[in-house]
């Protein structure tokens, strides 16, 4: 099941975001969960959980 999630970000990150989000044609919500689902920190807990986006 899907959970939506809330985050304040310092600006200069969003910004960042933003750009990085309309260069690609992507929206932040696919930018997060790719960044997430990579992030070297989470990936034993993705890994342990079984995670579907976890290959």
């Amino acid at each position: 099941m899907d959970q939506c999630v809330s985050v304040r970000l310092p600006e200069k990150i969003a910004r960042a975001l933003d750009k990085y989000c309309k260069d690609n044609y992507l929206n932040r919500s696919t930018v997060i969960r790719t960044a997430l689902i990579n992030w070297e920190p989470l990936k034993e807990y993705l890994r342990a959980a079984k995670n579907p986006y976890f290959r």
